[in-house]
């Protein structure tokens, strides 16, 4: 992927000529989405920076709410009235409707080698890249060390595990404490509600793909597809070891199962989870100190590990992208200088600089310093490590929304025991093919 990248980038400054930013003056438009107060101010300190580094330029920053920033951007979108950057902007929507940047002229070759493959995937579609990548977002499995200490096992050396050692030792994190002949504690709990896909490294397991490489069919009913499924389905069905009735629990539910209740050792979620517990400890803490009444609480005990490791032998998880969307430019130098903006901005320093003061922040670069910013974080170490084999989530096609759908209700269906693996797969092939060949039409 990254040799293509470069080749394409190499043709095309070739033939096109490199445009330079130094002799544009002028406004760049930026739209953000609210990132927390400390990033909220590095941002604007950024921005200063670079105004003072680069006289008669001026940075325009508009804060989007989470509430209404999208149906903002698409107003200005059906308008014509386009900001020049947004975060988080780059939909399949916009990109069919020709109106953002394909940024694969600006990457050099140092910055393709340097991005993490799925920073890069994430954005990229028919051979053209529609974001500028600045953290991720990734997925993977969350265990109670306490559980796995008082139960006597041993957490997967260096995150890594087979689906059979992950099933061992699940059955053994599900047990009866009280000895009263009902299970207390569960190995682990998972999600497949609607838009939720965080169970869905474990279908992908076994080497299924959701779409053959021209995204123009859909593949996830496959022999690896199916097997894949039914270990998720086993977790519950054959080996017990899944908090009954999982995948008929939101969120909310589960979370608190996990980390109030603390009756299932482990669960999958994104990297929001650390910092999440992070602030229940420093909460429990604060009361504790306060002499507040801290009956059925405890210190939340922590690690990290990838998802179990199925038939094709690697490990299997995902991220979503940050990252920045240029929308189209008449003006070449304008265009020069906002990707000026988007290196400076993402550059290996800015990310080591953000990364405190953005909990949770995975860099983009692997030139970051990992040890550096998260020192004494063992757990986003081990995040960070996982990155160079994670898959960027999720696929970039038309009408993702739909086809999500189609193909969540079916495999929750059958985490339910309503329909087998099979049955799953083949009905979300008929949904999804008919939303594929209205498509091409």
């Amino acid at each position: 992927m990254k040799k293509l990248l470069y080749l394409l980038s190499l043709v095309i400054v070739l033939f096109s000529g490199v445009v330079t930013a130094e002799q544009w003056e002028g406004t760049i438009q930026l739209w953000d989405f609210p990132n927390g107060a400390d990033v909220d101010i590095w941002g604007e300190e950024l921005i200063k920076e670079f105004e003072e580094a680069n006289p008669g330029v001026t940075i325009e920053f508009t804060k989007l709410t989470w509430g209404g920033g999208n149906q903002k951007i698409d107003v200005a979108v059906a308008s014509g009235m386009l900001p020049d950057i947004v975060l988080q902007g780059t939909k399949m929507k916009y990109i069919e409707q020709g109106v953002l940047e394909d940024l694969t002229p600006y990457f050099t070759a140092e910055e393709i080698e340097d991005f993490y493959p799925a920073a890069l995937a994430g954005y990229s579609y028919k051979g053209g890249i529609y974001g500028w990548p600045w953290y991720l977002f990734p997925y993977h499995l969350y265990l109670n060390t306490d559980l796995f200490r008082e139960r006597g096992v041993a957490l997967p050396e260096n995150g890594q595990w087979s689906y059979q050692e992950f099933v061992r030792k699940m059955q053994e994190l599900t047990f009866d404490r009280d000895g009263d002949g009902e299970v207390d504690v569960y190995g682990f709990v998972y999600n497949v509600q609607p838009d939720f896909y965080d169970s869905w490294p474990i279908i992908l397991s076994d080497g299924a793909k959701v779409f053959n490489q021209e995204m123009t069919e859909f593949t996830l009913d496959s022999a690896a597809g199916i097997s894949g499924l039914q270990k998720l389905i086993d977790l519950e069905h054959k080996y017990r070891i899944a908090l009954p009735n999982s995948a008929g629990m939101n969120q909310g539910v589960q979370w608190a199962a996990y980390t109030t209740e603390q009756s299932v050792a482990a669960t999958a979620t994104g990297v929001w989870g650390i910092g999440a517990i992070n602030s229940q400890n420093k909460k429990l803490a604060e009361m504790i100190e306060e002499g507040e009444d801290t009956a059925g609480r405890k210190h939340f005990n922590l690690a990290v590990a990838n998802y179990p490791i199925g038939n094709s032998g690697e490990p299997r998880s995902f991220v979503l992208n940050g990252g920045f969307a240029v929308f189209k430019q008449q003006d070449q130098a304008k265009l020069a200088m906002i990707i000026k903006f988007l290196r400076y901005a993402t550059s290996t320093q800015a990310q080591e600089t953000v990364a405190p003061k953005f909990h949770g922040f995975v860099p983009s670069r692997s030139s970051v310093s990992a040890d550096q910013i998260y020192a004494h974080e063992q757990n986003m170490l081990l995040v960070i490590e996982m990155m160079e084999t994670a898959m960027a989530w999720p696929p970039l096609i038309p009408d993702w929304d739909k086809i999500g759908e189609k193909i969540q209700r079916q495999i929750q269906l059958a985490c339910l025991g309503e329909i087998t693996a099979e049955e799953a797969l083949k009905i979300a092939d008929r949904e999804v093919t008919r939303i594929l060949k209205r498509m091409k039409r």
